[in-house]
């Protein structure tokens, strides 16, 4: 049985709006995080621009995959002014195990929820899953109009409809119909990262 440590990890950051564009800026940075029974808290780091869930990763041995984690944790925290990490990983063994871990994103009143797996694959490289979760009060039918207009879509069940983008086979769009809204998961996965050109 694989041996596992899982860990959760704060971060408050303070953004300003720009022009056009929400950047997250590390003017308030404060990170909190216990990795393992009887081991002390890190100190509070220095502002940074990196996502927790790389420093996570970079702590825990995790080598080989990192530089993935590292591209889409940081695509996955841009805009947010605070996200808080839970991640799950094979001590004995964590550049050659999988890594998970969950990122919660906040902006504001909106809330998201993002799962990274990277999975060590035999012919080198990364084999990646990322799912992002979050929600609208909007019925799903005008989510998917306006914002997937030319994705063809395929019911799985009543209320739940799968798009998948055209451009990017591994990319697929899940909208669940509920009485308050639509539940949105965009879905991304390769066998193999970096993706081939």
């Amino acid at each position: 049985m694989m041996a596992s440590r899982s860990a959760r990890c704060g971060v408050t950051r303070r953004a300003r709006l720009g022009l056009a564009l929400a950047l997250t800026l590390a003017a308030g940075y404060s990170l909190g995080c216990v990795m393992a029974p009887g081991r002390a808290a890190p100190p509070p780091a220095s502002p940074a621009a990196r996502a927790l869930v790389v420093d996570a990763a970079q702590k825990l041995g995790v080598k080989r995959c990192l530089p993935a984690i590292t591209a889409i944790g940081q695509r996955a925290v841009l805009g947010a002014t605070q996200h808080d990490i839970m991640v799950d990983w094979d001590r004995q063994a964590p550049d050659a195990a999988p890594f998970f871990s969950f990122i919660g994103l906040s902006a504001g009143k909106q809330r998201a929820g993002v799962t990274l797996v990277a999975v060590p694959a035999g012919t080198g490289g990364c084999a990646i899953l990322v799912e992002r979760v979050s929600s609208t009060g909007r019925p799903c039918a005008a989510v998917a109009s306006s914002e997937l207009p030319n994705y063809p879509a395929t019911p799985l069940i009543d209320g739940i409809t799968v798009y998948q983008n055209p451009s990017s086979p591994g990319e697929t769009y899940v909208l669940v119909s509920n009485d308050g809204g639509c539940l949105i998961l965009r879905r991304q996965s390769s066998f193999k990262w970096p993706p081939r050109p």
